[in-house]
């Protein structure tokens, strides 16, 4: 099966994907002389930077399990990226006090409680075992290996079964369980294409001579293709040796499960009257001719499509992007799982274990209860800064048209925009939202309840078959529009709904953003807007995440604030316990100053905002944004957004400066992004954090804020009040960050030392997480070939350490021409960044007096993207976010390697549900790198080196 591409193009510009690290061995939890020889730990990824300040270490508490009588409580510490925790802290529930920390694997996630009581199960990113705790020893008996980076688990009913989502594969895996001998062990279910059916039947098994196999898919692909002139030593990327494991390997990439009509393993054999491209006249064929002449007659053709149909990869079930959070349905049959990239939830048949559909939810959502016979998710807001809807006259290319969206194109000298003859009309919108609102007020915090058979709970509805709560500032700001959602339906109090936990007819939920619990009453058989009610409203420490029931208390971790939060459900009190190491409570650094501004919503002016609600886990929450990048402006100089820009990455920063796709961006400068928070407008009067209708800035503060970039930023926004002028609004906002700060953190701090706070924060540690990828697998070593050779052409663009070219570019921004098609509103402004509004207005940062800030050189210019740390990214990819995949990224349309997909992408709608190549510019391929001659196995091998990439 021989088969040769024609190159299309070759346009050698280099190809912007990311790079991930592999398995280094470190020294494990336990004992090493006991650790079983298949047990390995991720070495935690090294600081880049040299300069860098040290960091505290911290244990951060994760995740909470009580046992069955309430009397004791299971805490996992997981510790950070960079110093990644091994201990889980038991609690004595009656005296809120600690009890003891017991060694397990490095990085430790959740906890599941054993059906029988006795034992509590713990996975962990960075080692390749599920830690088994004997509850009446409290001493780890056993481990059961897995792969790397499991996140959530639950148990069956029975006790014979666990289900663990896994990060890194994008799968749920099995785990088969049985007690013996006072111990709990397990074994890894081996899912996916069956290996008896690819290997046969062994026959004449005799003592001098192991048992060949005969028939089975093996022998078909060897009979048919494993000659000397075909692929006996491998040709046009397949394989047809004696080498069993790599023919599997080799046939298992070039088929798309549960797809055989079209899977490049056929295809490339039948002929194009069949579907195929065999005897292709378009520049695709197959060298050795046609194989299959007459499919639907042909045994060996049928089953191999039979062994396709029924195949999926493994090691687990195949479910959305980035799963997390897992929960069984009351009888055991159903399990749900959160996909937090792919902003959906799996649902999978327990029996056939497969997937059967999705819940599309526009949002990640953190975890899931079964609550009266209701599904619940905690989640996000369905916004994503975009218009609602198509807007004809907004999306108008005439120039003359009264409503039509104009660009932003900016005075570089004076940073101010240039006079409205000069701007050009817009035209089409990126995309539609789920709200009114827009830009940075489309950030909100939600809770679902749902039947099990709803499809799409995209939208705030009250409806028989679900409601969708939202946050309840919702529209209570002057410059949010009103009228979007229902008041009954805007309940949600507090920000960033993290973990839930049910106690009769009471929902609790850790709002990690403000540092409470919400409490609902649950009413199954009400109205749809009233089946949940909001109670009361716990506080707790910093960052609240895991969350427990023990009797009549429930048992918080405290992610940021290293304790345990105990909480009497009769009174309400609470009292928290340190569980961490270092002396000095956190922040107890400016890094940590900025951790705290990032990681929490309390500096928001509507208490419900974060960094970390776009920059989810400090990747990406799966959507594209559109944000003040991509603003325009209407004739009277509204504020107008439509366009799209893919989230970044938070992580290894250090490479990345000058960042954003626009390369204008120092590390110390969120100025802007601190500003989309508390927008001014907001500060007219009364807001969720304080009432400023008294506060006037004097003529001495005027002219101080007069300096401050915010006078230009707002330059074209407006204000419902003419009474406050800019400098008061100013001092209000302020105002608010002094009061905030003095609040958590017993002092005041203004917005600009939050600006040098957040800066730290993103340079002073990388906060990559280590890869899991073998750099020594064959497919990688062939994938870094190509990425580094001249022929692709990655290389040229993404070198080595950083994978990033911030070097070579003739430019300050590091930018590039666009390599892919631009999207509609690419060219929308040009961005001034705030250091040098601050430059050109005089205001002096004290800090860093000498930065003078850079401006956008050419608009529609953008950064190389690193390429590290991209396995662990959701693959919303290219500056415009137009990319679900690293296919999409890698290939020029229509190559044999785009993939059906499973299910539709409402969010990102493809002709024929098929993955597109986007490696094109303007119909022109191969602009990115060249990749139109590369097999499929070829783009296989490049997607695995470019996953292996730390």
């Amino acid at each position: 099966m021989r088969e040769r591409w024609s190159v299309l193009g070759r346009a050698c510009l280099a190809i912007a994907v990311f790079a991930t690290l592999a398995c280094h061995p470190a020294p494990p939890a336990v004992d090493a002389k006991a650790a079983p020889t298949w047990r390995r730990t991720l070495s935690a990824v090294p600081n880049p930077d040299p300069r860098a300040q040290p960091q505290p270490k911290r244990t951060r508490p994760w995740r909470v399990v009580a046992t069955a009588d309430g009397t004791r409580a299971y805490v996992s510490l997981a510790g950070k990226e960079s110093a990644p925790g091994n201990e889980v802290v038991v609690v004595d529930v009656a005296r809120r006090r600690e009890l003891k920390r017991i060694a397990v694997g490095s990085y430790p996630q959740a906890l599941a409680l054993h059906p029988s009581g006795r034992f509590v199960l713990v996975t962990h990113r960075y080692t390749n075992a599920i830690s088994v705790i004997d509850t009446r020893r409290d001493e780890v008996t056993s481990e059961i290996e897995v792969p790397f980076y499991c996140e959530d688990l639950v148990i069956s009913p029975q006790g014979d079964r666990a289900y663990l989502s896994n990060f890194w594969k994008n799968q749920v895996l099995v785990v088969d369980l049985r007690e013996e001998e006072g111990r709990l062990l397990g074994k890894l279910r081996q899912l996916g294409f069956d290996r008896d059916a690819f290997a046969g039947a062994p026959v004449a098994d005799t003592v001098e001579q192991p048992a060949p196999r005969s028939g089975g898919i093996r022998t078909i692909l060897r009979g048919r293709a494993g000659t000397r002139a075909c692929h006996l030593e491998g040709a046009g990327g397949f394989y047809a040796g004696p080498d069993e494991n790599r023919l599997f390997e080799s046939a298992a990439v070039q088929v798309f499960p549960s797809y055989p009509s079209l899977s490049p393993l056929l295809r490339a054999v039948t002929p194009a009257s069949k579907g195929g491209w065999a005897d292709g006249l378009d520049g695709r064929h197959h060298v050795g001719g046609v194989v299959f002449t007459d499919p639907e007659h042909d045994p060996d053709y049928r089953a191999l499509s039979d062994w396709i149909a029924t195949g999926h990869e493994g090691p687990g079930i195949s479910v959305g992007d980035k799963p997390r959070d897992l929960v069984l349905s009351p009888d055991g049959r159903t399990l749900y799982v959160a996909n937090t990239a792919s902003l959906d939830v799996s649902v999978i048949d327990v029996e056939t274990l497969r997937e059967t559909r999705r819940i599309y939810t526009r949002s990640p959502v953190n975890d899931l209860v079964w609550v009266g016979g209701r599904l619940v998710m905690a989640t996000l807001g369905v916004g994503s800064g975009h218009p609602k809807a198509p807007d004809p006259e907004r999306e108008s290319t005439d120039p003359n048209a009264p409503n039509a969206d104009f660009t932003l194109f900016r005075d570089v000298t004076t940073g101010k925009p240039l006079p409205f003859a000069q701007q050009r009309p817009l035209g089409p919108f990126d995309a539609v939202d789920g709200t009114a609102q827009e830009k940075f007020r489309d950030i909100t915090n939600d809770i679902v309840i749902a039947d099990a058979s709803v499809t799409d709970v995209s939208s705030y509805r009250a409806v028989e078959s679900f409601t969708r709560y939202t946050s309840d500032t919702f529209e209570a700001l002057p410059g949010d529009k009103k009228g979007d959602v229902a008041a009954a339906l805007m309940k949600v109090w507090g920000a960033f709904p993290e973990q839930m936990v049910l106690m009769g007819d009471r929902l609790y939920v850790t709002m990690s953003g403000t540092f409470e619990v919400q409490e609902w009453r649950v009413q199954p058989s009400a109205a749809p807007e009233e089946r949940l009610v909001p109670l009361r409203v716990f506080k707790t420490g910093f960052k609240p995440v895991g969350i427990a029931v023990a009797g009549d208390t429930l048992v918080v971790a405290d992610s940021l604030g290293e304790t345990i939060s105990f909480i009497d459900l009769t009174g309400g009190e609470r009292v928290g316990i340190p569980v961490g190491k270092h002396p000095a409570p956190f922040p107890a650094t400016e890094f940590e100053l900025g951790e705290f501004f990032v990681q929490t919503s309390v500096f928001s002016v509507d208490q419900d905002q974060s960094c970390v609600h776009c920059h989810y886990r400090d990747t990406s929450d799966g959507k594209r944004w559109s944000v003040s990048q991509v603003m325009g402006q209407s004739r009277d100089g509204e504020e107008r957004t439509g366009g799209s820009r893919e989230v970044p990455d938070m992580r290894a920063l250090f490479h990345k400066v000058p960042f954003f796709v626009e390369g204008t961006l120092s590390m110390d400068e969120p100025l802007t992004m601190i500003m989309e928070q508390n927008p001014l407008v907001d500060f007219q009067g009364v807001t969720p954090a304080g009432d400023f209708h008294d506060v006037r800035a004097t003529d001495e503060e005027s002219q101080k804020y007069g300096r401050s970039a915010d006078t230009v930023v707002v330059a074209t926004g407006r204000w419902q009040s003419r009474d406050v002028r800019l400098p008061d609004l100013m001092k209000r906002r302020e105002l608010h960050f002094a009061r905030i700060s003095r609040k958590h953190l017993g002092r005041e701090y203004s917005v600009r030392d939050f600006q040098r706070f957040v800066g730290a924060y993103q340079g002073e540690e990388p906060r990559l997480l280590a890869n899991p990828e073998d750099p020594d697998d064959p497919m990688v070593r062939h994938g870094r070939a190509l990425f580094e050779s001249p022929a692709v052409g990655c290389a040229g663009c993404h070198p080595a350490p950083a994978f990033t070219d911030k070097a070579n570019v003739h430019n300050q921004n590091r930018a590039f021409p666009p390599l892919v098609t631009a999207a509609a509103r690419d060219n929308i402004h040009t961005l001034v960044s705030a250091d040098r509004l601050d430059a050109i207005n005089g205001y002096v940062r004290g800090w860093d007096p000498d930065d003078k800030g850079r401006v956008e050189e050419n608009e529609g210019f953008f950064v190389a993207p690193s390429l590290r740390g991209l396995w662990a990214k959701p693959h919303r990819l290219l500056h415009h976010g137009g990319a679900i995949s690293l296919r999409e990224v890698v290939c020029p349309p229509d190559h044999p390697a785009l993939r059906p997909l499973p299910y539709s992408r409402p969010d990102a709608p493809r002709p024929g549900q098929r993955e597109r190549g986007l490696n094109e510019r303007d119909g022109v391929p191969d602009t990115h790198g060249a990749t139109s001659h590369l097999s499929v196995w070829d783009v296989e091998c490049l997607l695995r080196y470019l996953l292996s990439i730390e």
